[in-house]
């Protein structure tokens, strides 16, 4: 199956139309602190402790959330750089098209709804769970060092996927990962699980701590889990290789 089967042609032509802008020479920077609706703009800067938000906005360039800043980005927003987001900053995107990368450290909320990214989502050290729903990913996604854990279901990311030293609950349902997935180092009491999801290449479980529970997922490659507190529970796994702890789980 395809990832073009798994969520359908029309995300993956609009990240082909926004990966057509580029930031150009000598472009402006546009301060938004309130909402910023259906213009065409290079940059956008959200002052520190500002709450801005893009109501069909048409940004060519990035778009930066400062320290304790806000950006809501809603439908038919599309940005053609990144989206970058400072400490304590919150990024709330929703039906957007965005042409480069998002990455925050530090941040306090990240969600990302039905968005298109053209490159990859890096977050570090968020203070909340982490929400990632139905968007396709060209690039990577990783999620790395969050204080609350996180949730990503029903999209499609082409490259990897990285879930690490989070403490925090994940729940992955019915997500495709075009390359491999690592979800490694995490602590939660409430645990993991992962439901029914399309793996490219290989799935490593490793050296978690929580309860976890991993059903009918599909992996190209290896599954292959080690030095998980609680063992890993679960049926139904299909892969090339199943080791360690998931050995029994297929």
């Amino acid at each position: 199956m395809t990832p073009r089967e798994v969520f359908g042609g029309a995300a993956l032509a609009a990240i082909g139309a926004v990966l057509l802008w580029a930031p150009t020479a000598g472009a402006s920077t546009t301060p938004c602190s309130g909402v910023l609706g259906p213009v065409l703009v290079d940059n956008v800067v959200v002052p520190g402790g500002a709450s801005c938000q893009l109501e069909g906005t048409q940004v060519s360039g990035n778009v930066v959330v400062e320290a304790r800043g806000a950006v809501r980005a809603e439908i038919n927003t599309a940005i053609g750089g990144d989206v970058v987001g400072r400490r304590n900053a919150i990024l709330s995107i929703s039906r957007t098209a965005i042409g480069g990368n998002v990455g925050c450290s530090g941040c306090r909320r990240v969600n990302i709804f039905e968005t298109e990214v053209g490159g990859s989502v890096r977050l570090q050290s968020a203070a909340e769970a982490v929400f990632v729903t139905a968007s396709p990913i060209v690039g990577d996604l990783e999620i790395v060092a969050g204080a609350a854990g996180g949730e990503i279901t029903r999209g499609v990311v082409f490259g990897n996927l990285l879930f690490s030293r989070n403490r925090g609950p994940l729940m992955m349902v019915r997500q495709f990962v075009g390359g491999d997935m690592r979800i490694v180092e995490n602590v939660s009491p409430v645990g993991f699980t992962l439901l029914e999801n399309l793996i490219g290449k290989s799935l490593a479980f490793s050296r978690n701590t929580g309860p976890s529970a991993i059903n009918a997922n599909t992996i190209g490659e290896t599954l292959a889990c080690f030095e998980n507190d609680p063992p890993p529970a679960g049926s139904g796994n299909v892969a090339a290789e199943l080791t360690g702890q998931c050995a029994g789980l297929g």
